[in-house]
């Protein structure tokens, strides 16, 4: 059900998060150099912020500030005044990514380096750790549950695991290359869910002759056994394509050529509904002129139970139940 739509700033929405405490969501353009603070209760926008390239993009529910990974290092936002600074430990990358641990405040970065997690103490912006990973590091995602962090490798086609418990040890390593294979899958998105001690990752695929673009999918990696549960495809025009929400252990996603966003189980296995915003005519489905511009966002607010998707041709988030 479409509960109603939010007008947005005009342009491609790449990343975001929402402050459950607040009712408060933060989304990011990337090309556009800005990210907006979006009042869910008014449906208005409360500050725009400009930034260089913000991407990826993290919130404490404790402490109640949001982390965003720009070209210039990572921006931190107080989410209960909307003031920011940077924290820059070195030279930045705009293709990095950032996560935090609510229960010991350590900001986890594959911002700085290209083959390195960077540990920050948020609190001091001190460097905790320099932990060595694959090549070309983007996305990290922490399990506070087990105090272990997965960091997907694009270059190396994996994923490590790091066990904090252990000093920062790296234990444990997916691979997502096969021998033999005319294509590679470059993992660049890492989530986890504790509930159901499930990995998604997401990963592109690329031609190993010339690296021609394939496509995205989703992996559902067990975290015990480190095999591949599921794998769906993701639309393409999508930098995330996904959402999990944390109250109901569900997923969403878009379905490739519609303006209808999908709710699966946490396994991406069983479909348990689909919203449709509007309907297409099966032309316009092959050619992709109706979903090229919808859900580039999708977000969802675990103390409301609403998800939010986006919609950049009409400048548009709407709020679905969740």
């Amino acid at each position: 059900m479409v509960y109603r739509s939010i007008q947005i700033e005009k342009g491609v929405p790449g990343y975001a998060t929402i402050n459950p405490n607040t009712n408060t969501a933060y989304i990011c353009y990337t090309s556009s150099n800005f990210i907006i603070v979006v009042n869910l209760e008014k449906g208005t926008i409360d500050n725009k912020i400009q930034l260089t390239c913000p991407g990826n993009i993290s919130i404490n529910r404790v402490t109640n500030k949001v982390y965003v990974s720009t070209a210039y290092g990572i921006c931190e936002i107080d989410s209960v005044n909307n003031q920011y600074e940077m924290i820059n430990i070195g030279l930045p990358h705009s293709d990095g990514s950032v996560d935090v641990n609510p229960l010991t405040n350590l900001l986890y970065t594959t911002c700085f380096g290209r083959d390195i997690l960077t540990v920050i103490d948020a609190a001091t912006r001190a460097i905790a750790d320099k932990i060595p990973v694959g090549e070309n590091p983007k996305g990290v995602a922490i399990d506070s549950s087990s105090n272990s962090i997965y960091v997907a490798n694009y270059d190396t086609q994996s994923v490590s695991i790091i066990d904090c418990y252990q000093s920062n040890k790296l234990v444990d390593t997916i691979h997502f290359k096969s021998a033999g294979e005319d294509w590679t899958r470059r993992p660049s998105f890492v989530l986890v869910n504790e509930l159901s001690k499930l990995l998604y990752v997401k990963t592109h695929y690329l031609s190993a002759i010339g690296g021609a673009w394939q496509g995205e999918v989703l992996y559902v990696i067990d975290m015990n056994t480190k095999e591949e549960i599921k794998s769906r495809t993701l639309p393409s025009n999508s930098l995330i394509g996904f959402a999990f929400n944390h109250s109901n252990n569900t997923i969403y996603m878009m379905r490739r050529g519609e303006r209808s966003i999908l709710k699966f189980d946490a396994l991406a296995n069983e479909l348990l509904d689909i919203t449709t915003l509007e309907q297409s005519s099966i032309m316009r489905r092959i050619f992709g002129f109706d979903f090229k511009y919808f859900a580039e966002v999708i977000a969802v607010n675990t103390s409301t139970n609403k998800v939010y998707v986006s919609d950049s041709k009409n400048n548009l988030l709407y709020e679905i139940d969740g």
